[in-house]
Parts: C-alpha cells; sequence; structure tokens
C-alpha cells in the first residue's frame, strides 16, 4: 500500500540517521506490553516517544505505527463497541503492530487468524455496555480472559485457531445459554402474537354478525363473553381451514338468528325444532369454560331466551357495541411510509443503540419482528428481553437518531477498512500539498525547530511548575486543613458510576462519569454520556483539581446527592 510505504505519518519517530532494523523495532515494540497499562491509555506513538526518546525509524516503519493507532481510534469512534471493550483491546497494540510490521496480509485479508480472532470476540462483545448486572459483569471478564490468552500465546499466528479451541469454546457456551433464554422470549412472544391475531379475527367475525342487529342483554353478555373466548381458543387449536372451525361458525350464525324475533308461526315453528339441538353442540364448544355447572347455566339462559322467544314476548334489546382487541396507544400514525418501511426490513440479529427517555442508552439486539400485529422485540446480549416497540415507533426512533443501528458482523474487520479509507485520505491530501523541501533543507529546519519546541517547552514547562506551585501554596494557605481531608475522603470514597464536573482539554466544563479505577495506580478513567474519555486523574491529582476549582463531584455512586462545592461552601459558612 503507498500510504504505509510513502506516507509521512508520525514524523516524530524519524529523528535520526540510524533507524532500527524490523527485527530491532518488533523487540522494542514487544518490550512496550511490560509497561502495564500504558498502551490502554496513549497511543502506540506516544508510548513509543515516551519511552524511547532516542528511537529513530524508517517512514514505511513510522507508517504503520500511526496506522495501528488510526484503527484504534475508530474502533473508540465508529464502532460501536463500547468504551471498556474498546480499553480491553488496547492490551493488544503491540501484538497488532509487530503483526503489521510483518506482513501487510493483516490489513488485506479477513482471513487472517488474529483478524478472525478479534472479530469473533467484536462480534460477541459489540452488543455488551455498562449496566447489565453480574452477569454483565462476569461476561466483561471473559472477555478479558479471551484476550488475555491471544495477547500471552508465544506461538506464530496460523496456530492461533488450534490454542484458542478453549477460550472460544468457553465463549460459544456463554452464548449458547444467552441464546436459548433468547428462543423463550421469542416463543413466548409468537404464542402471544399468535393468541393477539386469533382474538382479532374472531372479534372480527362476530362484528361483522352483529352489525345492523339487536339482540337481548343475556345473549350478548354470552357471545361476547365465554363464547367469544371459546371461539378463540378453537381457532388456535383448529385453523381456519378445519372442518370444526367452519361448523362452530355456522352453528354461531344460527344461535344469533333464533335470538331474533321470529315474526310467523312458520319461523317459530322452525325454532322450536332447533332447539333440541343447540343445548349438547354449545357445550361441546364451550372450551373456555371447564366446569359443567357453569355450563348448565349458562345454557339454561340460552334456552329461557328461546322459550321467551317462541311465546312471541318482546324482549330488552341494544345496540351490539363493537367488539375491538386492538391497542392503538403510543401509535404514531403521521410518519411516512418509508421510515416505517426501513424498520420493517430490518433483519433478526440487528443490534441497535437505543436512547431511552432518562437519557440513558442501551444495546439491544432484533430477536423477532411479529409481521401479523407489526411489533419488535428487543434483547440485551445476555438473551433478557430489554424492549419492545411497533414498527411505526420504531421507524421514528430511527428517522429522530433516538435509534441508532451498528454494525455487528466482523467489526473489527470492518473498522480496519474503515481506518484504511481514513490512512488513504491523508495521504491524498499529503499528495496535492506543495512539494516539500530537500532532505537537507528538511533536517535543518527541523533541528532548528526541535531545538526552539524544546527551549519553548522547557520555558512553559518552568513557568507553569512555579504558577501551579504558587497557586496550590496559596490555596493551601486559605482553606482550612479540615476541608482538605475532606475533599479527600470524598475523593478516596469515589467509586465507578459517580459523576464529576471537570475541565476538558477545551477549558470547558462536562459531566463525566468514573468508568474504571486502577487500584494499583489509584487513577480513575472519566468518561462522557456515550463512553468516550475525557479524562484520567491520579486521585491525589483529582484533589488538587476541586481544591482549585477546576472539578467538583456532583453525584457519588450510591446516589450521594451533595456536591464536594457544597460542603466546602457549608464548611467555610462554619
Amino acid at each position: 500500500m503507498d500510504s504505509l510505504d510513502k506516507g509521512g505519518f508520525a514524523t516524530e519517530l524519524l529523528n535520526g540517521d540510524d533507524p532500527l532494523s524490523d527485527e530491532a523495532l518488533q523487540v522494542a515494540i514487544g518490550n512496550l506490553s511490560k509497561v502495564g497499562r500504558l498502551l490502554v491509555d496513549s497511543t502506540l506513538v506516544q508510548a513509543l516517544v515516551e519511552h524511547m526518546p532516542e528511537l529513530a525509524l524508517q517512514p514505511a516503519q513510522a507508517n504503520r505505527l500511526y496506522f495501528v493507532d488510526l484503527l484504534y481510534e475508530q474502533l473508540a469512534t465508529v464502532s460501536g463497541l463500547d468504551a471498556r471493550i474498546v480499553e480491553l483491546l488496547g492490551e493488544f497494540k503491540p501484538l497488532l503492530a509487530r503483526q503489521i510490521l510483518a506482513s501487510d496480509q493483516f490489513i488485506k485479508t479477513s482471513r487472517h487468524p488474529l483478524r478472525q480472532a478479534l472479530d469473533t470476540l467484536t462480534d460477541r462483545a459489540i452488543g455488551w455496555h455498562d449496566g447489565l448486572g453480574s452477569n454483565g459483569d462476569k461476561l466483561l471478564l471473559q472477555f478479558e480472559d479471551y484476550i488475555e490468552s491471544v495477547n500471552g500465546l508465544e506461538v506464530d499466528v496460523d496456530e492461533l485457531p488450534a490454542h484458542l479451541v478453549d477460550q472460544q469454546q468457553q465463549i460459544d457456551k456463554i452464548f449458547a445459554r444467552y441464546e436459548k433464554l433468547q428462543q423463550r422470549v421469542c416463543d413466548s412472544a409468537l404464542g402471544a402474537m399468535e393468541s393477539q391475531v386469533a382474538r382479532r379475527f374472531v372479534d372480527k367475525y362476530l362484528n361483522a354478525l352483529f352489525e345492523g342487529r339487536q339482540l337481548p342483554v343475556a345473549a350478548v353478555d354470552f357471545l361476547q363473553g365465554e363464547w367469544r373466548n371459546s371461539l378463540q381458543m378453537l381457532l388456535l387449536r383448529e385453523g381456519q381451514q378445519g372442518s370444526e372451525w367452519q361448523s362452530v361458525t355456522a352453528l354461531t350464525n344460527s344461535l344469533v338468528l333464533s335470538l331474533l324475533p321470529q315474526k310467523s308461526d312458520q319461523d317459530k315453528q322452525k325454532l322450536l325444532q332447533l332447539i333440541p339441538s343447540f343445548r349438547p353442540a354449545l357445550r361441546k364448544h364451550l372450551l373456555s369454560v371447564s366446569s359443567e355447572d357453569d355450563k348448565d347455566d349458562l345454557l339454561d339462559t340460552i334456552e329461557e331466551l328461546h322459550m321467551l322467544v317462541l311465546k312471541g314476548e318482546t324482549l330488552p334489546a341494544e345496540d351490539i357495541t363493537p367488539l375491538s382487541s386492538l391497542n392503538t396507544e403510543g401509535v404514531i400514525t403521521s410518519i411516512s411510509d418509508a421510515v416505517s418501511a426501513e424498520a420493517a426490513n430490518l433483519q433478526a440479529g440487528q443490534w441497535v443503540l437505543y436512547n431511552r427517555e432518562n437519557g440513558s442508552q442501551i444495546k439491544a439486539k432484533l430477536a423477532l419482528l411479529l409481521a401479523d400485529t407489526a411489533q419488535m422485540l428487543f434483547v440485551n446480549v445476555l438473551g433478557a428481553k430489554c424492549l419492545e416497540k411497533s414498527v411505526e415507533e420504531f421507524g421514528f426512533a430511527l428517522s429522530s437518531k433516538k435509534a441508532q443501528l451498528l454494525n455487528s458482523q466482523q467489526v473489527f474487520s470492518k473498522t480496519i477498512a474503515r481506518a484504511v479509507e481514513q490512512l488513504i485520505r491523508q495521504y491524498q491530501k499529503q499528495l496535492r500539498e506543495p512539494p516539500t523541501p530537500s532532505a537537507e533543507q528538511t533536517e535543518k529546519l527541523k533541528q532548528e525547530s526541535l531545538e526552539k519546541a524544546r527551549a519553548e517547552a522547557e520555558r512553559l514547562r518552568e513557568q507553569q511548575e512555579a504558577e501551579q506551585a504558587a497557586i496550590v501554596e496559596e490555596e493551601s494557605a486559605e482553606l482550612p486543613e479540615s476541608e482538605r481531608g475532606q475533599v479527600e475522603k470524598q475523593v478516596q470514597e469515589l467509586t465507578i458510576g459517580a459523576w464529576v464536573s471537570l475541565e476538558n482539554r477545551f477549558g470547558d466544563r462536562v459531566s463525566a462519569k468514573v468508568a474504571v479505577i486502577y487500584k494499583s495506580t489509584d487513577k480513575a478513567v472519566f468518561v462522557d454520556q456515550n463512553g468516550v474519555k475525557v479524562g484520567e486523574y491520579i486521585k491525589s491529582d483529582f484533589v488538587e483539581l476541586i481544591m482549585q476549582g477546576k472539578a467538583e463531584i456532583l453525584k457519588q455512586s450510591d446516589n450521594f446527592e451533595n456536591s464536594l462545592a457544597r460542603v466546602i461552601k457549608t464548611l467555610r459558612k462554619d
């Protein structure tokens, strides 16, 4: 690839006349894995500059290391993976760098064994997000074990699949259990859907039969009550084409006609002949009533009505209110057919990022789209039902960006493809720029710039250290020791999920949540509502930020609602 061989990326690594060989660079990158979590918290290029300041590379080597960082930037911003999953994947940086330095095959082919292993992991992890409870935490640990297994193998990359069989089987076993749970959720929804469809069909049939007619109140109660339920049960059992269903609908038609006023003696004579056949036929198909005594009570009521009809008595009758099992509450009718079609055309297995009304986000997989009821059922990564929407409602959510579709197949490979596209665009931009100075001029300008930059950086560092020391000394003198102790206590009590306010690199105040706390270094990592990292501080440094008014604890994870600023104000009043 020309962009990798001829591009001008990571030029800070081109600072010497004696660049490392590929073999030596492989060793140097392997040593970076011993640095701990540095490669999670910084770019690969930054790590090399910091720990090997005299390192000199060839342009093709620097370009490939730059590509690794570009790939992780894409994983963090557009892959759809949760920030904590991306953080775990950061452990792979040395391994990926060595593969890319050794051969472009990792970039060019999705059949590369390491890419396949990473696709397997990321496809499984695309649905993970914070807030899934203890089972979600266990799943995250399983992902971490898988990553450590891949990263710790000292074998040729072609041998990876054979060495990952146990880890792969373990993950497959876990997800097989989640898929069984999902299937039970779907089966339950299908059963409810079939029942609802049958109910609607029966209601439509009875409404048509009742239209324009008046019947005695007791007859209406029977027909719209237990007889309606029995028709629904029979339809579910036999189907519309079954001979028994056809027979029962004919019985129902005859029953309704028999309860209308009979005007002629001939009509009454026919009714008299039919009455004895109604009781056994109705009893046989009263499926919703289990007690024979209850059946007798209902059938006695029908016979009494028949006797009154035969006597020519006028029965109290009423207009029949149409039945309806349709629930239109909350249905949106103003959106376009195109928007509904987008939702209706989604396939089972599609992952989405959904923004809830309370501002939280969940990841949900479409498990079932019920065409007959236009309902969509979603489950989380653990197979539990987490969202149910009509097609129209979800179509509206898509059009309003309340819901976003996520790529859930070959997540890692597709992220590589996006990183390659980004690299090519940057390289093409370099080609359009004016010609660069000669090598001699470039080296001279480079050395002058480096010297100026170092001098200016040193001056600014000394100035900032002096100013910072003065501020800390002044504020420490002004604030009682009890205030600092209170601040330190609250910072030490910070746990994952606590919310703070702090300044970002642009000087703006933003709200952030504690995503990770490293006990070994006493460092906390903060992310925004979208899971994007906005800062990380050792707790002692975070105390200083609060004392300087540059940060504030808004809410502890255990629903602690008084901000640290309020505590300080209270102490000052005292």
